[in-house]
């Protein structure tokens, strides 16, 4: 099966999603989509919001995925189905673990988040696969004549896709962690009817986490090195009142680092440190770290890169690999 780069004039590029996302409400509002099939038994985010058991789709984008399911199914034999669903939630208070609440509300995300992450979808699927958009909620990829191997083939490249994805680099930048969950479900593999069909789909497949930058959690707009050392003075302060550890944000590694990034920071020096490169807003560079409270390593990286040090934390499973491919 051959993949196509696809390209949609009504959907905004990058360079002109500023003045997009700038019209859409501030206030956002709350997500309460549900299970796609009545099969489902699990009570789903009612019970336990974090959970994120299934793929689940805003009502409007059921209704629209039911009625196309029964004109497709009415012809045709073969059918996939690839289901996105975004929310967000606002990150959790720094507070000791104790304090924190049971559960936080899940939100719809912006529809210029989604029309970006639709970029990154577009390019890996078929000019001839159908896409039902639900600004703020998601999306359904109809990929009529697909089994399960095929519809594997592209879940599996639209999460690789969608994993480059970085809370820094979206525009605007994250400021509420972001969930991104897919699941996927064939006609006739995993059942030949609709309710089957959409019951399989409700599974998740993957379940990606964009967490956004501490200073954009606080509300700083500024890349100054003084009011971001002023930010984690603060913070640090206040851990350090309630005895507990400061927060790090927490980062997925992409598979591969972006050469212009690998060359700010020497592959020894990455090596001895424990970190890798892995975003850069103008004068600030984004570098996850095994240990990222490492205030002498943090010292080390800004004095040889002339930059303000952003640290994540990540799986440092994840990060070994990263350094066993030197540069």
């Amino acid at each position: 099966m051959t993949i196509h780069l696809k390209k949609d004039a009504s959907h905004p590029f990058p360079a002109q999603l500023s003045s997009y996302m700038a019209q859409q409400p501030i206030v956002p509002e709350p997500c309460y989509c549900n299970p796609l099939s009545s099969l489902h038994t699990d009570p789903g985010r009612e019970a336990n919001p974090e959970a994120d058991r299934l793929a689940l789709a805003a009502p409007e984008l059921h209704n629209k995925m039911r009625a196309r399911l029964q004109e497709l199914l009415s012809r045709i034999d073969t059918l996939s189905i690839i289901l996105l669903h975004v929310s967000q939630v606002e990150p959790p208070p720094i507070v000791p673990p104790s304090q924190l609440p049971p559960r936080r509300q899940h939100y719809h995300a912006p529809a210029g988040l989604l029309d970006q992450m639709m970029v990154n979808v577009r390019r890996v699927i078929r000019d001839d696969d159908q896409i039902l958009l639900q600004p703020g909620s998601g999306a359904a990829l109809l990929l009529p004549h697909v089994d399960s191997r095929g519809a594997y083939r592209i879940l599996e490249r639209i999460y690789h896709s969608l994993d480059l994805l970085q809370a820094e680099t979206v525009i605007p930048p994250l400021t509420r962690e972001t969930h991104i969950v897919l699941g996927s479900g064939s006609c006739p593999e995993q059942g030949r009817t609709q309710e089957q069909l959409l019951y399989a789909t409700g599974a998740v497949a993957h379940h990606l986490i964009l967490r956004p930058a501490l200073a954009l959690q606080r509300g700083s707009t500024s890349s100054s090195v003084e009011e971001d050392n002023t930010i984690y003075e603060h913070i640090n302060e206040t851990m350090q009142a309630d005895k507990v550890s400061p927060p790090a944000p927490f980062m997925h590694l992409p598979k591969v680092l972006s050469q212009s990034l690998k060359r700010l920071i020497p592959y020894q020096m990455a090596q001895e440190l424990l970190c890798v490169p892995v975003g850069r807003d103008q004068h600030r560079l984004t570098v996850a770290m095994a240990d990222p409270t490492n205030g002498n390593a943090l010292r080390l990286l800004a004095e040889h890169t002339g930059m303000t040090i952003f640290p994540v934390s990540c799986e440092e499973e994840a990060l070994q690999v990263l350094l066993t491919k030197r540069w």
